[in-house]
């Protein structure tokens, strides 16, 4: 059994976290419990049921929330009890730590011999982010993507925007801007003004046009955006809920963003071609742009 035991940040990144290791189960058959999925349940029929494709797959440890965050509590002074003494736990009991991958920002691979292994004898509780299954990721993704879409009071909001999308443009383009905390993560690396999409999305428009393809851009941001600056543009913007802009991005034909997991789940999930705009003087090609896998 494996027992998740690290909080993956906000929603895309438990998404892709989750999922790796969901392919994984159903690949190897060991049972899977991720106990730090209720902050989004609700929005996903089968997590909110906690209703998996395989029965050895939850999000909680019992049907009771109170008993469920006493078990996590439980779960880090036994950690710390077990980097103490291991032999305390009579070799029923592990705990897996990639710490040192994340820092190096290496990932691991979910198929390692040895996890697996402990993965069926033992209760495994695993700590960190990159755990990565690759191959079954994708061999799984029918599942994950019946397990991760959304209710239908979100996609009956989704199909209508996707609607209003196409009266305007044959071919439909995703802007994510993501602004909020990427003021300061990274430095303000990413975190790119309205003249830098506006440019990007100029770049694509040119290139489609040559096709003879009328492009119209669905735009979505964590913050109100200044539309002046995106005037020239056929624009479709809709103040939605997030999991209506994620799943509306997994509808496009391609999306342009600054780097992030949330626009990468969009594609992943829609198998749309994705354009992640790593520095300010990245050129829009629409040759580069690909399925994304975080």
């Amino acid at each position: 059994m494996v027992i998740i035991h690290s909080r993956a940040g906000q929603l895309a990144n438990r998404l892709f976290h989750f999922s790796h290791f969901i392919g994984n189960s159903l690949e190897h058959d060991y049972k899977l419990i991720y106990p730090y999925f209720d902050d989004y349940k609700t929005f996903f029929e089968a997590t909110e049921k906690n209703n998996f494709p395989s029965k050895k797959i939850s999000i909680q440890f019992t049907g009771n929330h109170l008993l469920n965050t006493i078990l996590r509590k439980v779960i880090n002074r036994a950690q710390a009890k077990y980097d103490q003494n291991k032999d305390f736990f009579f070799n029923k009991i592990e705990f897996h730590s990639i710490k040192e991958y994340d820092q190096k920002d290496i990932e691991f691979d979910l198929n390692n011999e040895d996890f697996i292994k402990h993965a069926k004898k033992s209760i495994l509780f695993t700590e960190g982010w990159l755990y990565r299954d690759r191959k079954n990721i994708l061999k799984h993704q029918s599942a994950i993507k019946k397990i991760f879409t959304p209710k239908a009071s979100y996609l009956q909001e989704v199909e209508r925007i996707e609607n209003l999308c196409s009266q305007k443009g044959t071919c439909i383009i995703g802007v994510h801007i993501r602004r909020g905390d990427y003021q300061t993560f990274n430095s303000g690396l990413w975190y790119y003004p309205d003249q830098l999409y506006a440019e990007k999305m100029r770049d694509l428009e040119r290139q489609l046009a040559k096709k003879n393809i009328q492009c119209v851009f669905y735009i979505c941001s964590n913050e109100e955006l200044n539309l002046t600056h995106y005037s020239e543009f056929n624009i479709v913007v809709e103040p939605s809920h997030f999991i209506v802009d994620l799943y509306m991005l997994a509808r496009c034909n391609y999306i342009i963003g600054a780097p992030s997991t949330y626009s990468a789940w969009a594609s992943f999930h829609g198998n749309v071609p994705l354009f992640h705009i790593m520095t300010p003087e990245s050129e829009i090609n629409i040759n580069d742009f690909s399925i994304k896998i975080i």
